[in-house]
């Protein structure tokens, strides 16, 4: 009750919720039914804006290995716990909505999942195959469930043993963001492990907060007042017992995982402002690219057009052509863009069109050194010439005054060169190693990994004992 009064209070304090906006399902309340009802309409009201689904209370896992969140009414004959797949596939293509589960999902004894925080209890053991709303959930293939097989009877073997769960796993990814206790890195954790996993949280904490969680999170939003983005939310969590935070996130795909603000890769979603309209975000933005590109395909119309009328009048306009090739680049038109920077560069490079250019602008020279950078980073970014683009580079250094962003194209460029030119090195190796009769027995793996579409015959052992 403690940590739901929390945050219901940080919803309205924080994130100007009204009380209306938020559904409190407390104890008996909280039935299957109730929740799952509860969070379809939730995730329906996050196509249109900002969702929080909170879930603090008991986890445990079900017949076939997965978590759970327990219900009021759930260890009742024919009623079941809601499986996080359940959650995760009525939430599917929901970014707006953001997840949070305090409860534990990880069985430390084999007496069952309990505790020092009673946020766990054991397995139902009902089978899940009779949930009648189940006809959503994907099917298990026999591999899956022999693979939790083999991790259940290992499990049972010893106390002493960890087994861990794939938290990569797409059931887990509830919304756009999904937020767990550490502890479901874990689906065993022996109980003469010595763990953290299990401490409580300080008396003085505990008299106003019963999950780790959510004083974490809590602790988070009221550190301090600039808190905005997700990113500076988590890093200003504080920890309980531990030099890192008690909770991950899991983001909108299965390799973006936070678990510290030193181990995360969340990308782009660590910018998001908390709890933003993320669809309303994307629409606008998409809105105006489209209204930016417009103008940008209008100025390429009018360039093209001037650069038809100076060849025309038999003049060169090579500062056409490098505005040109930039206009290409901002609409993704690479080819052309190169096209146009090439054409700039020719025209600047010769003698008498320069010297007439600089008697019309004495920024003339600026502009040949502007054509190189542009083309250096264009063709590094579209990875078309590694070389050309650090030879356009190196070019530009020598422009009066050196734009600072070419010292990041360039030392970029120049290890992506120092990359392919190692590359090649060893593919050729190798293609010498087959040409000499492959005589370690490795043909396949060589001529898989150099994309060779010979047959090659599969050995499951080297030719010889050679060295």
């Amino acid at each position: 009750m403690n940590d739901v009064s929390a945050f219901q209070e940080v919803l309205i304090k924080r994130f100007n919720f009204k009380n209306e906006d938020i559904i409190l399902l407390l104890d008996s309340a909280a039935t299957r039914a109730a929740i799952l009802d509860s969070f379809k309409e939730i995730v329906t009201k996050a196509q249109n804006g900002a969702a929080l689904f909170y879930f603090a209370g008991i986890g445990s896992i079900n017949s076939e290995g997965k978590p759970t969140i327990v219900c009021s009414d759930s260890r009742l004959d024919q009623v079941y716990d809601i499986g996080l797949n359940e959650l995760s596939l009525l939430s599917r293509e929901s970014s707006n909505l953001v997840t949070i589960f305090d409860a534990e999902f990880t069985r430390y004894s084999e007496a069952g999942y309990m505790n020092n925080n009673n946020r766990s209890i054991a397995s139902d053991t009902k089978d899940i195959k009779n949930i009648p709303s189940l006809d959503i959930a994907p099917t298990v293939s026999s591999e899956e469930k022999g693979r939790r097989s083999d991790e259940n009877s290992y499990v049972t073997t010893s106390n002493h043993k960890i087994v861990y769960r794939h938290i990569e796993d797409e059931e887990l990814r509830i919304g756009g963001l999904s937020i767990y206790p550490r502890s479901i890195s874990y689906k065993f954790y022996g109980e003469n492990n010595e763990s953290e996993l299990e401490i409580k949280l300080p008396e003085e904490i505990n008299k106003n907060f019963h999950g780790k969680v959510t004083y974490s999170l809590i602790s988070g939003l009221y550190s301090k007042g600039n808190v905005i983005t997700n990113g500076e939310w988590f890093a200003s969590s504080p920890s309980v017992s531990s030099s890192e935070p008690p909770f991950i996130v899991l983001g909108n795909s299965q390799e973006k995982v936070w678990s510290s603000p030193d181990h995360q890769n969340l990308g782009s979603q660590l910018n998001e402002i908390i709890l933003e309209n993320v669809i309303l975000r994307d629409t606008l933005t998409q809105q105006f690219i489209e209204i930016e590109q417009e103008s940008i395909i209008e100025t390429i119309w009018i360039l093209r057009r001037l650069i038809e009328h100076k060849q025309q009048q038999e003049e060169w306009y090579p500062e056409g052509h490098l505005n040109l090739g930039i206009a290409y680049s901002l609409i993704g038109k690479t080819k052309e863009a190169i096209l146009e920077l090439e054409n700039a560069v020719s025209l600047y490079s010769d003698n008498n069109i320069m010297e007439l250019e600089k008697e019309k602008d004495s920024n003339a020279e600026d502009y040949y050194f502007e054509c190189h950078f542009q083309l250096g980073k264009i063709l590094f970014e579209s990875k078309n010439n590694l070389t050309k683009a650090v030879s356009n580079l190196e070019e530009a250094k020598n422009a009066k005054l050196v734009d600072s962003r070419l010292y990041y194209y360039l030392g970029k460029a120049y290890l992506a060169l120092a990359e392919e030119e190692i590359k090649n090195k060893g593919m050729e190796s190798l293609k010498l190693y087959l040409d000499n009769g492959a005589p370690l027995g490795y043909e396949e793996d060589v001529r898989r990994l150099i994309g060779s579409k010979n047959d090659v015959v599969s050995r499951s052992r080297p030719r010889n004992s050679e060295t």
